[in-house]
């Protein structure tokens, strides 16, 4: 998969998987039959909700960029995942709270951020990978 602008591609010159839709009011991600609206775009704190009620938060959890994680769902049935740089050029690897490596995200020279998802893409997956695009990608860089 491949974020290139605003618009999440299964592969590259395929159809379009996820989109956001910048707004005033403020970002809305969507994907399938879900929508999240975002009431943060910082990249040290981002956060979204859903049309049932479920949060989504990715947080920065060092001094540098390099520590992430992501909690989404409801308070009765949250899912909890790390976000760390590994390697050089960038990558990083989203795990579970079990461990389990679920992507990896690599960014490109053009501001795209290339995901390899080793799980069928959720929607926790496509918020965590769009959060990610404020940091990694390029031509997004955001100063904070």
């Amino acid at each position: 998969m491949i974020w290139r602008a605003h618009t999440l591609y299964r592969e590259p010159g395929a159809d379009a998987i996820a989109d956001v839709d910048v707004d005033g009011d403020g970002d809305v991600l969507r994907f399938g039959c879900r929508t999240l609206r975002f009431s943060s775009m910082s990249p040290a704190y981002l956060r979204a909700a859903s049309d049932n009620g479920e949060m989504f938060t990715l947080r920065k959890r060092s001094l540098t960029v390099s520590r992430y994680s992501a909690r989404c769902g409801t308070a009765s049935g949250c899912r909890d995942y790390t976000v760390h740089r590994v390697g050089v050029r960038g990558r990083r690897e989203i795990r579970n709270a079990e461990g389990e490596l679920l992507a990896l995200t690599t960014p490109r020279p053009d501001g795209a951020l290339e995901v390899e998802a080793y799980v069928e893409p959720t929607v926790d997956l496509v918020f965590i990978t769009w959060g990610l695009t404020y940091v990694d990608a390029a031509v997004r860089r955001t100063y904070y």
